[in-house]
């Protein structure tokens, strides 16, 4: 694997409003070999997860280092000028209250102030290791400590006691970077939003401020119209403490299941997008897209509007039968639910087939970032992959002068996009080098069985799970076994 460079459009990014967005420019945040703030070099390959950023110039990110004191770090980047950079918290450090930090989970949040929250385990002084949620302010008092223990494992709330070490969905990976309970966000006023489990059998959405104190937005069981929420997808928050979810609700018997995006805004929850809202669009030949939407995504976006991204589906390409249902990007706005980019889609480049980032992105399916006038970013796959690009459109999100069209092939590659494909790692350079191994099938691994590596793949091929697989059997998993070992030779 190459050297890394982290680099950003942070116009699309940040959301910093639509003249920032057109006058952005690629930014390194940092270099594989480069010094890293607070001693050590970044490491390469090594860095971990995705960055986050925000509307003022800020990013932060995860890295690992050599040569320093620590092996993992948290780095924040500011890019007004001028530029700087700051360790937010390094692995073995000593936090006041807390003992020291053994892990970081999950990727770390930046507001536009520049604060950063993240979730990471710490052995305190006496006693087991617990996992907690640690604030750091760009600005504090003298004789403050600029990172602090907010909230930790055992901390009572209204919907039980809380339990980092429980899944909030059991079916996901253990060590999965991206899922819903290691998903915190935070905004410029220290609000912060965060899903845990709670203890005996619970989940909930929570809100905290920087001081430590915990409300619940929604819980496990909570009643909604005739269902009660069953589970939760990773929150957004935005300037007004917002806080955005996909969720999950259970309903009288199984026929009444059912999905949707709801937000709180401080005292109510309200749905804004339910299982079964028909969406529509134009279409460049004339008349109009339909689609009907029953399944949502677990991340979503949302701006200082009150506008949401997200992905929604399934949708299928009504003039070509053999391909398989895909998600589309959705805009939330005014009342209103928009499909931003779907597939069959007619744009300037071809006709759009999905909205994942494909097989160098890891099929890593993401919503739209939406600025505060309601601009749209999004990425697009083309004439089945042939081409990829970046979409952007402005209300009322039709075929108008607004669009942007960016097309990846022009330079081979987009900042936006390598951003985008470090959530999903999956390192197709190894995997695509195993015989009977395309596309469909590592996208399937990577779905059911969370294979990233060629490592990962031996090891679910000798405890003998592909062979269980839809379209896999015992025969193609003993050859994939023989072709992992004729690599190794």
């Amino acid at each position: 694997m190459s050297r890394v460079l982290f680099l950003i459009l942070l116009g699309i990014l940040a959301c910093g409003g639509a003249e920032r967005a057109r006058a952005a420019s690629k930014v390194t945040i940092a270099a594989a070999g480069g010094q890293a703030p607070g001693g050590g070099l970044f490491a390469g390959p090594s860095f971990v997860s995705w960055p986050s950023a925000a509307g003022d110039g800020w990013v932060v990110f995860r890295s690992q280092l050599e040569g320093g004191t620590s092996a993992e770090a948290i780095v924040a980047a500011h890019f007004t000028t001028p530029a700087t950079r700051v360790q937010i918290a390094r692995l073995g450090q000593r936090v006041g209250g807390a003992g020291s930090l053994r892990d970081f989970l999950g990727r770390p949040s930046i507001a536009a102030n520049g604060d950063v929250v993240f979730m990471a385990s710490f052995r305190p002084t006496e006693g087991a290791a617990r996992v907690g949620i640690f604030y750091f302010s760009q600005t504090t008092p003298s004789g403050t400590d600029a990172l602090r223990l907010v909230v930790e494992d055992g901390t009572l709330t209204d919907a039980g006691t809380l339990n980092f070490g429980r899944r909030v969905d059991p079916d996901t990976a253990p060590d999965d970077e991206d899922t819903p309970d290691r998903a915190v966000v935070v905004n410029a006023d220290g609000i912060i939003a965060f899903t845990a489990a709670t203890d005996p059998t619970g989940a909930a959405v929570f809100r905290a401020t920087r001081d430590g104190t915990v409300t619940v937005v929604v819980r496990r069981g909570e009643a909604f119209d005739d269902a009660t929420f069953a589970a939760f997808g990773s929150p957004a928050i935005n300037a007004s403490s917002a806080v955005a979810f996909r969720a999950t609700l259970d309903g009288p018997d199984d026929s009444t299941d059912t999905q949707g995006i709801f937000v709180h805004d401080g005292a109510t929850v309200t749905r804004k997008v339910a299982r079964g809202a028909i969406v529509t669009a134009p279409l460049s030949a004339g008349g109009t897209f339909t689609a009907t939407l029953t399944q949502f995504g677990n991340a979503i976006t949302l701006n200082d509007s009150g506008d949401i991204g997200f992905t929604a589906g399934p949708i299928a390409d009504p003039d070509d039968c053999t391909s398989e249902p895909e998600f589309g990007a959705c805009v939330y706005r005014s009342g209103a639910t928009n499909l931003v980019a779907f597939p069959s889609q007619a744009l300037t480049l071809g006709r759009v087939s999905g909205v994942s980032l494909g097989t160098n992105g890891g099929f890593l399916v993401v919503p739209p970032a939406i600025a505060p006038n309601g601009v749209a970013t999004v990425f697009v796959s083309i004439s089945q992959g042939a081409v990829e690009a970046i979409r952007r459109v402005a209300p009322p999100y039709g075929l108008n002068d607004a669009e942007k069209i960016i097309e990846l092939l022009m330079t081979g590659r987009c900042v936006y996009y390598d951003e985008l494909r470090h959530k999903t790692p999956v390192d197709l350079s190894e995997l695509s080098g195993v015989e009977g191994l395309g596309p469909k099938k590592i996208k399937l691994l990577y779905e059911k069985l969370r294979v990233r590596t060629l490592a990962d793949l031996e090891r679910v091929a000798r405890a003998q799970k592909i062979r269980m697989l839809e379209g896999f059997g015992e025969k193609t998993e003993v050859n994939i076994l023989r072709s992992i070992a004729f690599l190794k030779t």
